[in-house]
């Protein structure tokens, strides 16, 4: 830089301040005053927003919460779950009530620092109806997120996903799965590595409300959580990226989700066989064995 361009940029200063100056320079994508702005962004939007009749109903809406006191911490993964409770209703903040505190002791007990993870819902509003008492009484009843409000919502929490700026994300709830694919179903799919919309690894539990309700072991949802945190760690989903579907070499489709056996699928073999049954070798294998099965029957009655 000459002796001019010094001057001149010396007097931009003087006369319009340096903090002027900087927002005149394009930040990369993931420096953290962009990805600060895309966050502050986000959330007002989502603070704004009014495309289904919660946004009008609520207590207030709850935006993602994000890292770092200014929001410009990277973020080790984030944590999609359904729709805000009563307690995240009054406060403003997701995952605060009794099975969001479940959710942030599991993690740290894996070692995870709570301001190193961005916590977001796939709906941003509190679903309720309300219900009138004796007394006359009005109260908000928490209810299942119709698939009006999700889609109204969807625009949204995929922003702040965006927003994020992560790779892995940890689905909990058979509601936030359906933000990935509403044909899956939560008791095939929890524990399971898999991509969605080409830019997430995801990984889907049991909601902590269900735990609260008792439908599994504390330790043994614990222990599936931990074993995310591993494979964030280890970018696991880097590897995975690199296998192909493995159906007996026929197909070759890039990854898409592990079976329970811990082998690589397509997006397409795993759906096909999605009639209640979770995918592995096994059935494919079973699956096989009764097509021969059946060949063979039909060969024997022709030659009869």
């Amino acid at each position: 830089m000459n002796r001019d361009e010094r001057r001149y940029i010396a007097n931009l200063i003087d006369k319009f301040g340096a903090d002027v100056l900087i927002s005149m320079i394009p930040a990369p994508t993931h420096h953290p005053v962009a990805v600060a702005v895309a966050r502050v962004n986000v959330s007002e939007t989502v603070e704004e927003c009014r495309l289904c009749p919660l946004g009008s109903t609520a207590t207030c809406h709850v935006p993602a919460e994000w890292p770092g006191r200014r929001h410009r911490a990277p973020a080790r993964f984030a944590v999609l779950g359904e729709a805000p409770g009563p307690e995240e209703d009054a406060r403003g903040r997701p995952f605060v009530g009794r099975a969001g505190q479940l959710l942030r002791g599991a993690l740290s007990k894996g070692s995870v620092n709570s301001d190193d993870v961005v916590y977001l819902n796939t709906v941003s509003c509190f679903p309720h109806e309300q219900e009138v008492s004796p007394r006359g009484k009005v109260r908000k009843v928490i209810r299942q997120p119709t698939d009006a409000e999700m889609l109204a919502c969807r625009r949204n929490f995929l922003a702040q996903l965006d927003a994020a700026n992560v790779r892995y994300v940890l689905i909990c709830g058979s509601t936030a799965l359906k933000a990935w694919r509403k044909d899956l179903r939560i008791t095939q799919c929890q524990g399971k590595l898999g991509v969605m919309l080409n830019k997430w690894f995801v990984y889907p539990v049991l909601h902590p409300a269900a735990i609260l309700r008792g439908i599994e072991t504390v330790s043994e949802w614990e222990r599936r959580i931990w074993r995310f945190i591993e494979i964030v760690e280890g970018d696991e989903g880097t590897t995975a990226l690199e296998t192909k579907c493995s159906k007996f070499g026929e197909c070759g489709e890039r990854f898409w989700m592990y079976d329970k056996d811990g082998l690589p699928w397509c997006e397409g073999h795993w759906v096909e066989g999605m009639d209640g049954h979770n995918r592995s070798v096994s059935w494919w294998l079973r699956e096989m064995a009764k097509s021969d099965q059946m060949e063979m029957e039909l060969g024997e009655e022709e030659e009869g």
